[in-house]
């Protein structure tokens, strides 16, 4: 497939809501990468998973069948960068490995990530050696070790003739995703300047397409507004980069890729009692934040019905019916619904979605 977007989504029910609740003609245009979520301690006490004896197996394949109902049999790509890259399961398998034939089973093209950081770890090689000669496609993700490297251009092409060679990849079926990872701190012009590096040394090789990809969001939304029950914009710093590079490489089949509304590096089973009420609401080359106050605090979970009303009446909202997401905000500023941490990770991605493929058709 030809995509025209390429976010990379967390395995989780937030963003399985999300693409549950995409038309079929926006997941037809979109080739997301799916992130297996690691198994924490707080999942493993869950009462799906505490009597287990193969709880770890267990939660993969439950995450890949959700996956599936969630996307249907769309094609996607698939990683497992947040465990290490030789984690097994209970049954002495790969994690990559499980999650990939999951998917295969119910029907689902995955197409194998392979991390440019990871490939030399023995474990991880052969895993992908396997899956990458069952494979139609597969997708070449390089990040901050790839863009040091190509600083030795010899020894970084040196890199990539290995693994095309070892892993026999025709490069007319791989994509390149160039993962610029959290940008918040990163200038639009040192986005650009990497990727244009990146694409001329590897332009020789005729990869299928180029994916641009980083994130504009914070960890905190105090990093983005400062004041609390305020609202701020913020610059999506992988879009204004991504539309520089496709004026000045014109010919290069270039991708817009995030990773929703979510930031990468947010991390696993921590429990933050006095998280903000937010929306994360994408408008034209800038996300529109609401932020409210503590859960634990004032008006509590009730605050999300101010930041809905923040939203409609800033003079960026789509209206009810542009996304699903759209909806659950109007039914919000109208208290039919409130909606938990989960849930508006669910709204946020599913409206950012649906804006990002309507920005770049």
């Amino acid at each position: 497939m030809n995509p025209i977007y390429t976010p990379i989504l967390n395995a989780k029910q937030g963003e399985f809501d999300a693409c549950e609740n995409l038309p079929d003609n926006t997941k037809n245009l979109i080739l997301p990468l799916f992130e297996v979520p690691v198994f924490t301690d707080q999942i493993k006490k869950q009462v799906a998973y505490r009597d287990s004896s193969t709880p770890k197996l267990k939660f993969v394949n439950d995450r890949m069948k959700k996956l599936v109902h969630s996307f249907g049999t769309n094609t996607i790509m698939l990683d497992i960068f947040h465990w290490a890259q030789n984690s097994v399961l209970e049954n002495g398998e790969n994690v990559l490995s499980v999650a990939y034939n999951v998917l295969k089973s119910c029907g689902c093209e995955a197409i194998p990530v392979i991390g440019y950081d990871r490939w030399e770890d023995v474990d991880y090689f052969k895993t992908l050696e396997i899956l990458c000669a069952e494979s139609n496609n597969v997708s070449l993700r390089l990040e901050a070790y790839a863009f040091e490297d190509m600083l030795d251009e010899d020894y970084f092409l040196d890199q990539i003739d290995e693994i095309i060679e070892s892993l026999q990849i025709t490069p007319e079926n791989c994509n390149v995703i160039l993962d610029f990872n959290d940008v918040t701190e990163t200038s639009i012009i040192t986005i650009q300047e990497k990727a244009e590096r990146a694409i001329h040394l590897l332009t020789g090789y005729n990869f299928r397409f180029f994916s641009i990809v980083g994130c504009s969001i914070s960890q905190m939304v105090n990093e983005m507004v400062s004041e609390i029950d305020s609202s701020g914009t913020i610059h999506r710093r992988e879009l204004l980069a991504w539309k520089a590079l496709r004026k000045s490489l014109p010919k290069v089949k270039l991708v817009l890729g995030d990773y929703g509304v979510v930031n990468p590096n947010v991390p696993e089973g921590i429990i933050a009692p006095h998280a903000n009420g937010k929306i994360r609401y994408t408008i034209q080359e800038r996300y529109f934040i609401a932020r409210g106050h503590s859960r634990q605090k004032g008006n509590k979970g009730e605050q999300m019905y101010d930041l809905a009303k923040m939203v409609v009446n800033s003079g960026y909202y789509m209206g009810d019916s542009f996304s699903w997401g759209d909806n659950k905000i109007d039914m919000c500023r109208l208290k039919k619904i409130k909606g938990g941490l989960p849930q508006w990770v669910a709204y946020d991605t599913n409206h950012h979605i649906a804006y990002a493929v309507a920005e770049v058709q």
